[in-house]
């Protein structure tokens, strides 16, 4: 995971660590970092992850997680971009749709200026992987909106 590949540093908070916990009692829990001025990294690790459709696979399961923290906030507050991160991550025996196509696709959008279409330059892999997530991002997001 983490030592396999150099991690996007734009994205990352700049804060220095404070501390770093593991099951931490967020919705994505599997590892959390705060910063010193109360930034949090929160990751939710899945081994081996598939880009598939079904809403009772890893991917599907990790996406509604970090819906959910995102709309929950952390500690009583909205998640702050740029202070902020909730991560998916995973290892090297994930397939190559979610290790690239996936990736490369979720890295590509979050840096399009504002009003740019979905799915702009990416390629066809990439788009599908998109297209994947986008499903379980709007399916969980409606969930948690209707049931709140």
């Amino acid at each position: 995971m983490v030592a396999e590949a150099q991690l996007p540093p734009a994205r990352m908070p700049p804060d220095p660590v404070r501390r770093v916990g593991a099951q931490a009692g967020y919705e994505v829990d599997d590892v959390a970092i705060e910063t010193i001025v109360g930034g949090l990294v929160l990751c939710q690790a899945k081994a081996s992850l598939r880009l598939e459709r079904r809403s009772d696979k890893p991917l599907a399961q990790a996406i509604d997680q970090v819906v959910a923290q995102y709309l929950r906030g952390v500690d009583g507050r909205p998640v702050r971009p740029g202070r902020d991160l909730l991560a998916i991550v995973t290892d090297t025996a994930a397939c190559s749709p979610v290790r690239d196509h996936l990736r490369t696709a979720v890295s590509r959008t979050a840096t399009q200026p504002p009003g740019t279409l979905l799915g702009h330059e990416l390629t066809q892999g990439e788009d599908r992987a998109l297209r994947v997530a986008l499903t379980h991002i709007r399916r969980s997001w409606a969930a948690r909106q209707d049931a709140g």
